[in-house]
């Protein structure tokens, strides 16, 4: 038992240990490049605004702040299949076949979800924030008492960024986490139809954080959300119960051969 038990914290150990080599490996990596990956990011709004846009820096350090945060950002992005890479190594061993396939279904499908909505939102919803926001800024107005330029600070941008794409992520595993829910039954149809108010707030506070100031933008995005949860919990309940009318169908086939 205690053999046992020292050989899973052991092969733990080189494993994290492995981890944190990987992250610090990583991030140096990413901060070397980092001046191409802060191209690679502020692309979609140059393609909008022109190659002439400047982006300032009103501290001493807010470039090399920048920098930083660009590299922890995108280690953490690339180090997370990474991560998981090493947990499924460390927990397969220990579970049977049908958890085997299970976990392993859950870690495709979330995979596949946070690159489908990683593309879109970088190629196609920020782009078009960006657009609303640049057209709102630029459109200067100038009169005897005020006058608005747009100045933009190149670590809020970032920042901006990469909050607009973990919660874009966040927001790629509801249906994964809603049909697991139903498939583990960790929730019923009943508790769905009880807190479907909570799902609405839900929708709202996350289209909020996603949207620009436009209460039209901002009640399409909740809607798409809403819209996205309600056909997640939708799809999870037909397939179920497809599944336990097909296997109620097949032992009365086998009750009658029998």
């Amino acid at each position: 038992m205690y053999s046992s038990l020292n050989y899973i914290f052991k092969e733990l150990k080189i494993r994290f240990v492995w981890i944190f080599v990987t992250f610090l490996l990583t991030f140096f990596v990413c901060y070397h490049y980092s001046e191409y990956l802060l191209f690679l990011l502020i692309k979609p709004f140059l393609e909008i605004s022109g190659p002439n846009s400047l982006f300032l820096c009103t501290k001493l350090t807010e470039s090399f702040n920048t920098y930083c945060i660009i590299s922890f950002f995108i280690t953490l992005f690339l180090f997370i299949p990474y991560f998981c890479y090493q947990m499924c190594c460390f927990l397969i061993p220990s579970i049977y076949k049908y958890q085997r396939a299970i976990f392993l279904q859950m870690v495709k499908a979330s995979g596949f979800f946070f690159i489908i909505v990683f593309l879109l939102t970088f190629y196609w919803i920020m782009p078009f924030f960006w657009y609303f926001f640049y057209k709102l800024s630029t459109n200067t107005i100038q009169t005897n008492l005020l006058m608005i330029q747009l100045q933009l600070k190149i670590y809020d941008f970032i920042f901006f960024t990469f909050r607009f794409l973990i919660i874009s992520t966040i927001c790629s595993q509801i249906p994964v986490f809603i049909f697991y829910f139903f498939k583990f039954k960790l929730i019923k149809i009943v508790n769905v139809i009880q807190f479907r108010k909570v799902f609405i707030f839900f929708s709202i506070l996350l289209s909020a954080l996603l949207s620009p100031p436009d209460v039209v933008l901002q009640l399409s995005i909740g809607l798409f959300i809403y819209f996205l949860i309600e056909l997640s919990i939708l799809l999870s309940f037909v397939q179920f119960n497809y599944v336990m009318l097909f296997s109620k169908k097949r032992n009365e086939i086998v009750d009658n051969i029998k």
